[in-house]
């Protein structure tokens, strides 16, 4: 059972900035939300109240929605004819695969701490600043694409 953490009593250590933008509401709130996740598990993993089981449910829980977060990008990737679709995907793979890693070595008790902050900081100083602002600027040199479209083709989901 995952322990109530109330993460809006604590600081955010990541906070939304307008900069990770991707100039698409519906990927920018699952940024935002993977952003919140990552505060909660940062809390966690770095608190008093650290213990293997309720942070691998964190994690667990967290890569549910980045897999379904990763499908929105990738459909919209697709749609645009992003050139590097595939690179972008094989990251998806990897960051997938450094999560199960993860989850495999808090269910084993094995993890450190540094490993957990560094897919954190791998997530948020690496994929969502560079990776996925390559997107963006391909899409900018793209015809505009209709809401409805995107709306579409992203398939919001309840996070």
């Amino acid at each position: 059972m995952v322990e109530n953490i109330n993460t809006k009593q604590k600081q955010p250590v990541f906070e939304w900035d307008d900069k990770l933008s991707v100039g698409l509401a519906e990927i920018d709130d699952q940024h935002k939300e993977i952003i919140k996740d990552l505060n909660e598990f940062y809390h966690h993993i770095t608190g008093d109240s650290f213990n293997y089981e309720s942070a691998y449910e964190i994690l667990l829980k967290f890569k549910f929605f980045v897999e379904k977060h990763f499908e929105c990008e990738e459909n919209y990737m697709f749609y645009i004819d992003y050139p590097e679709i595939f690179e972008h995907k094989r990251l998806h793979e990897q960051m997938c695969d450094s999560i199960d890693d993860l989850l495999d070595k808090l269910n084993n008790e094995k993890a450190e701490i540094n490993e957990l902050l560094a897919l954190i900081n791998m997530w948020l100083s690496e994929h969502i600043t560079i990776e996925d602002n390559k997107i963006v600027k391909f899409a900018e040199t793209q015809p505009a694409v209709s809401q409805f479209a995107i709306n579409d083709i992203i398939k919001p989901f309840d996070m």
